[in-house]
């Protein structure tokens, strides 16, 4: 895969007392997934309404599509890291097997914002370092040729402590393995066409037609990876963009409705009230 100036593959920086300087270029275009490890000081990520203080070993995963701030206080320390979303498909996970392996902890982290505090609290300190350590380490090998092995091993280092990412070393035969990574890679597909397609409301056999693949095999990828229908992710990926337009937008509920293709405001109040319980009208006040 060929760089791009305006997209580069990848970008790792060290925090700075505010937000790093490339995260709100970054919003804009939705192209990025975006790591934080805080090594030291305090902050804040707001996300879908929501805020969560991040402490000292806090690792945030935050996926492409989500709208979210990130915060830090002065003389905080510690790693911001953005990769394009292509390249962490085409590159990275083929050379990580452990992420060709459904229902592991690293694919229920994928799709919504993870806070997660393993290294934090004082006994971790010595961890905190290492993890640190490790991470500038890996960094100065980027541009030498093995960026994905790179990447990766820098996924390892944030997520490894919990073990949570290590899969057991057996190896299933090889045509579990590859039913495994055609799973993964039907439902990346499938979540992209919802990405750019969410608002025209389509059925899942329209999405099936142009994924090339029966509504059944859909189904049970998207049960194997993720433990949800088809249907619940296209509605996750309505009600995200929703509450985002709802929480960060001037836009009036009607204006919303339409723009996510609801013929109605009142269809869309009571389709955002069945996922979420509460009205639109509740979240804007928010």
């Amino acid at each position: 895969m060929q760089a791009d100036a305006n997209f580069p593959e990848l970008i790792f920086e060290r925090l700075s007392p505010s937000t790093p300087k490339s995260h709100e270029r970054l919003l804009a275009n939705r192209r990025y997934r975006e790591y934080v490890f805080l090594y030291s000081g305090g902050g804040s990520v707001t996300f879908e309404g929501q805020t969560e203080t991040l402490t000292p070993g806090t690792v945030v995963s935050i996926p492409s599509q989500v709208e979210c701030a990130l915060q830090f206080e002065k003389n905080s320390d510690g790693i911001w890291i953005a990769v394009l979303e292509e390249f962490l498909v085409s590159c990275i996970y083929p050379a990580m097997p452990t992420m060709s392996q459904p229902r592991s902890p690293f694919w229920n982290i994928y799709y919504d914002v993870a806070v997660r505090r393993e290294m934090t609290g004082a006994t971790n300190k010595a961890l905190r370092s290492q993890t640190l350590k490790e991470l500038l380490a890996a960094e100065a090998r980027l541009g030498l040729g093995c960026d994905p092995i790179t990447v990766g091993y820098m996924f390892l280092v944030l997520f490894g402590p919990s073990r949570n990412l290590i899969i057991d070393g057996s190896l299933s035969d090889d045509q579990r393995i590859e039913h495994r990574i055609e799973s993964n890679e039907l439902v990346l597909s499938f979540r992209r066409m919802v990405e750019v397609n969410f608002r025209e409301h389509w059925n899942i056999n329209e999405y099936c037609k142009r994924l090339g693949v029966t509504p059944r095999r859909l189904l049970l990828s998207c049960k194997y990876v993720t433990g949800k229908f088809p249907k619940v992710l296209i509605h996750e990926r309505l009600i995200r963009e929703a509450r985002a337009n709802l929480i960060y937008s001037n836009k009036s509920i009607s204006e919303i409705a339409y723009s996510l293709g609801f013929d109605s405001a009142a269809y869309f109040s009571r389709f955002y009230k069945r996922h979420t319980g509460v009205t639109p009208r509740e979240n804007k006040r928010a």
